[in-house]
């Protein structure tokens, strides 16, 4: 998994609304992304979740992605980044985040781990 800001975190999905969800369905995403939040004790960040609760595209710092470092240091991804505690199960832990995205996936342009989406936009 890629590290996130946290030092004792890793990045374990990318959440990226479609380009024409509406306030609403991007407050519908921000709802569900806080329920995971909020729900299991290996979930520790979801950067853009702020902007996603207010109805707003996530804008996550490109620095909190070592995938993005280089090419884009001072610049935000139109992206929520979801962190885990380190050592976390990966496998198990994003089949259930893909099942808790079940009822907003209709809404997600991607849903994806780190690694996929650093080659999906190079």
């Amino acid at each position: 998994m890629a590290r996130a800001s946290h030092p004792t975190d890793e990045l374990l999905a990318v959440v990226g609304p479609r380009s024409n969800c509406t306030p609403n369905e991007l407050r519908a995403i921000g709802a569900v992304l806080r329920a995971w939040l909020t729900t299991h004790e290996y979930a520790r960040q979801v950067y853009g979740l702020d902007d996603l609760e207010v109805g707003r595209k996530p804008m996550s710092p490109a620095s909190y992605v070592i995938f993005s470092q280089d090419r884009f240091p001072d610049e935000c991804w139109p992206v929520a980044l979801l962190a885990v505690a380190a050592g976390t199960a990966y496998g198990d832990v994003y089949a259930d985040l893909v099942a808790e995205l079940g009822g907003v996936r209709h809404l997600l342009a991607h849903l994806t781990d780190p690694v996929c989406y650093d080659e999906y936009t190079r």
